[in-house]
């Protein structure tokens, strides 16, 4: 079965208490029974710091998990492990990564000193139970039948490198002679591999009763019970109503136990402690008392939670269990594990994978204050932000919720790790078409108070939303509606411009409002389709019917105050509009070319003033303009006539005079451009005229002659520039003598 099996523990033996160090015997070879001795009744405090001086001294076991115990007829006490280190700890608490690694050991606790089994060789340990592979066995609880100490051992197949991948594939019984606890055989036990047999033992009344923890798809452990009067020969298993020889039969007792758990008679009836296995990774260690081994059993009641678990810690408790052999009076003396979800911290920290004891008071003091229980509880599993709620307790500290997963078979219901200060609690992480049962309890002065009616809810996926209806508002937005889904959820919103036929597009954020929406301005005259799917904690529903509607606005005013101005082949537009953004289109007729319908401008105009060009001069124009708001055109305003032509020449420049015949005068200057004639305006000044005499016909361009003038007459000239729209200013005069 195994190459040899060795002791650890020479240089390991620890001080417990005010004990001194004592040597301790190798009990191999003893076949002799030892003495017996009464097992010590120990503190919690004792029992940890012992194991943590133990794991501290190296060389040996220096941390593990299950954590039975069996006492010996000799007084001793066998410690039954699974996952265990071996080897070195550094002073620093570190293991170096090269450490021993088995799957199970016992260590042997003699009065202060302990010693560590295993199998393998000294430097090559191996489990003292099972081959070294893919294949392992995990102990569980133990009994001791005559000679023999009889252990309990789940055999598990890895199949993957993460932390929960293993497989259960059957359960067996090991029996080690004593006093030398030399391994004799290990039997593979026919009973499948459903259910972890072995994880508490109880011996009552001529029987030994066997527990076990099935683990289903819903992350539910569920314990079964049989009983043998010798586990080598015939089992009976417990199958709700009675005892039957076919292992199949086996019925559920209770849910939420982990593991391992214990059982133990306590009073006139039974009492199971149990790390509460009902919701996950909940460290909480409760307690449920029954009539029979088999129940039925009532609870749970808490008893502690492990303070080495917060949320930030990564770490993790499991696996609590009863050791009434080495309980004192009055007392349930408990372990239970310690691990982290992070792998690493097993060898930064060598503490933490170390068993912990607690002593709790049995049976409970009675409450001294009365607690009411917290009334009008309300499950909203279904709402987008799902909650519980309940009306206050005067006094009250403190709530506490207690959840049932009545879909998954839960048979008890369990209590959150963590309390709640308020009246309104998350309602969790909850199975989609599970049916759950609620419960609170108010904490007043350190005493919880009976739970409130139970209400039952169902996580369900959010419906179809109905009854969707789409209508414009004159605001250009869309009123969109629907019925009321009896649940507050969010919505998501898909809307498509249908007038140009584009693409469904979801918006951003969902809809936190129940039954209704407005949507944002939309393009006047578009028509919109729309659908909303709903979202709960159990997902998105399907889309809705689709929902039209078109976009309207209300009218503009028109605007007031329009004033034109002529320009060159264009007139300049001016207008007075309401408040808040606007464009404007400017219409406009050519009066002159008998046009009855105004042509509109290309382009919307963003402020209220506008040129428009591309006239011709001399047509005379009519003009109105119209306001225009998200699209809507509102009634156009007065109308205003403007007849376009270019501004009237400057001034000719440069003017000069000159004598070059007789009675005749030459004029020059710098020409203006095309579309200008000019005027010659002259007088004489020797005859004393006061008036100008404008020339008979303009000239087209300079040079000009001027004839017909006295000889030796002084006279005094000027020319103009003359366009379509008028004649401009004169040249500057200039004075000349006419020859002879």
């Amino acid at each position: 079965m195994r190459a040899g099996r060795w002791l650890a523990g020479a240089a390991g033996l620890v001080a417990l208490g005010a004990l001194a160090l004592v040597a301790l015997p190798d009990r191999d070879g003893d076949a002799a029974t030892p003495a017996v001795r009464p097992v010590p009744r120990l503190a919690a405090a004792d029992l940890t710091g012992m194991f943590e001086r133990y794991g501290d001294t190296g060389g040996q076991w220096t941390g593990g998990d299950n954590t039975a115990s069996v006492a010996l007829p000799d007084g001793r006490v066998a410690w039954l492990f699974s996952d265990t280190y071996l080897g070195a700890v550094q002073a620093d608490h570190t293991r170096p990564r090269d450490a021993p690694f088995v799957h199970n050991t016992i260590v042997v606790q003699d009065g202060a000193g302990l010693r560590t089994l295993h199998g393998g060789a000294p430097g090559r340990p191996e489990p003292l139970v099972g081959p070294v592979g893919k294949v392992y066995y995990w102990a569980q609880d133990g009994v001791v039948a005559g000679d023999t100490l009889q252990v309990f051992y789940n055999r598990y197949r890895r199949d993957g490198t993460g932390l929960w991948d293993f497989t259960l594939t059957g359960s067996a019984l090991a029996v080690f002679g004593l006093p030398g606890l030399d391994l004799r055989k290990v039997a593979d036990l026919p009973l499948g591999d459903t259910i972890a047999w072995g994880s508490a033992i109880l011996s009552d009344q001529g029987h030994t009763y066997v527990y076990g923890a099935e683990r289903t798809a819903d992350a539910l452990r569920f314990g079964h019970v049989a009983r043998a009067r010798d586990l080598a020969g015939a089992w009976e298993f417990w199958d709700g109503q009675g005892w039957t020889g076919a292992a199949q039969r086996s019925a559920r007792m209770l849910s939420g136990v982990a593991t391992g758990f214990s059982v133990q008679r306590a009073g006139d009836g039974y009492l199971l402690v149990t790390t509460e296995g009902n919701l996950p990774f909940n460290p909480s260690i409760v307690a449920y008392t029954g009539p029979a081994p088999t129940g039925p059993w009532t609870g749970p009641l808490h008893l502690h939670t492990p303070a080495e678990v917060t949320g930030e810690s990564g770490r993790v408790s499991y696996d609590a269990r009863l050791h009434p052999a080495l309980a004192r009076a009055g007392q349930l003396l408990i372990s239970y594990n310690v691990n982290s979800l992070d792998e690493n911290s097993a060898y930064a920290d060598a503490r933490i994978y170390r068993p912990r004891f607690v002593e709790v008071p049995w049976p409970p003091a009675p409450a001294t204050v009365d607690v009411a229980a917290p009334a009008g509880l309300v499950a909203a599993v279904n709402d987008a932000q799902p909650t519980l709620r309940w009306q206050a307790v005067p006094g009250a500290s403190r709530y506490w919720i207690h959840e049932r997963d009545v879909t998954a078979g839960q048979t008890h219901p369990a209590r959150r790790p963590e309390p709640v200060s308020g009246t309104r609690a998350d309602a969790g992480l909850l199975k989609e078409g599970h049916a759950y049962e609620f419960r609170v309890t108010a904490e007043r002065a350190g005493t919880e108070s009976p739970p409130s009616p139970a209400v039952t809810a169902t996580r369900t996926r959010p419906v179809v939303p109905e009854g969707l209806a789409a209508r414009a508002l004159p605001s250009g937005r869309i009123a969109l509606t629907w019925s009321d889904p009896g649940a507050h959820l969010w919505y998501w919103l898909d809307q498509r411009d249908a007038s140009t036929g584009g693409p469904w597009r979801r918006h951003d954020f969902p809809i936190d409002r129940p039954r209704g929406f407005t949507t944002v301005p939309l393009l006047h005259g578009h028509t919109y389709e729309f659908r909303i799917a709903a979202i709960g904690p159990a997902g998105e529903s399907g889309p809705s019917a689709v929902a039209r509607a078109t976009a309207r606005y209300a009218a503009p005013s028109a605007p007031t105050g329009l004033r034109v101005t002529p320009g060159d082949g264009q007139v300049s537009l001016t207008w007075s509009a309401g408040n808040g953004e606007a464009a404007f289109w400017v219409y406009h007729r050519d009066l002159t070319a008998g046009e009855r319908r105004f042509t509109r401008g290309a382009f919307l105009v963003d402020r209220p003033q506008a040129v428009v060009g591309m006239l011709k001069n001399g047509h005379a124009y009519e003009f109105r303009v119209a306001t225009v708001r998200h699209g809507a055109e509102g009634p156009p305003s007065g109308t205003v006539r403007a007849t376009p032509a270019p501004p009237r020449p400057p001034a000719p420049p440069d003017l000069k005079a000159t004598a070059t015949a007789p009675g005749t005068l030459t004029l020059t200057w710098k020409p203006l451009g095309p579309g200008v004639h000019y005027w010659v305006y002259y007088r004489d000044l020797t005859a004393g005229d006061r008036d100008l005499t404008k020339a008979a016909f303009p000239t087209i361009s300079p040079p000009a002659l001027q004839p017909g003038l006295v000889p030796g007459h002084d006279y005094e000239v000027t020319v103009s520039a003359a366009n379509a729209a008028g004649e401009g200013s004169s040249a500057t005069p200039v004075r000349v003598t006419v020859t002879g």
